[in-house]
């Protein structure tokens, strides 16, 4: 019979945030785990990558439920496109702040594996 939790995900995810908020995206998921209160092994059994836990911290995973707002073939178009639009920017407006800190602890961009799952918006082609 496996031991019960003593720690929740959010209260993981909170170490999570103030350590990458302090040290960027370079953070250490052994330092996370250390923050936290528990064992990387913990951390990583929870959260199965560092990518995976920042985006949980940022809020990267919710910052897509602007998409809901594009329905096709039902109701007005426009409304349809300002409603999405405006959760978009709604999400845009919670989720950049912490995106400009974190990325600004001075990371390697070319080394920065969150940064290709995103799409490498900062990219210089």
């Amino acid at each position: 019979m496996p031991r019960p939790r003593t720690i929740t995900d959010e209260q993981i995810v909170q170490a999570a945030r103030a350590v990458f908020l302090e040290q960027g995206f370079s953070a250490t998921t052994a330092e996370i785990a250390r923050r936290a209160g528990i064992s990387e092994v913990t951390l990583l059994k929870r959260f199965a990558t560092k990518e995976d836990l920042f985006e949980e911290a940022v809020g990267l995973r919710d910052s897509a439920a602007w998409r809901e707002e594009l329905v096709v073939g039902t109701g007005d178009v426009r409304r349809n496109l300002e409603r999405a639009a405006l959760r978009f920017l709604d999400a845009a407006a919670r989720i950049v702040p912490s995106l400009m800190l974190i990325f600004s602890r001075g990371h390697a961009p070319d080394h920065n594996p969150m940064l290709e799952r995103l799409g490498n918006p900062i990219r210089h082609d």
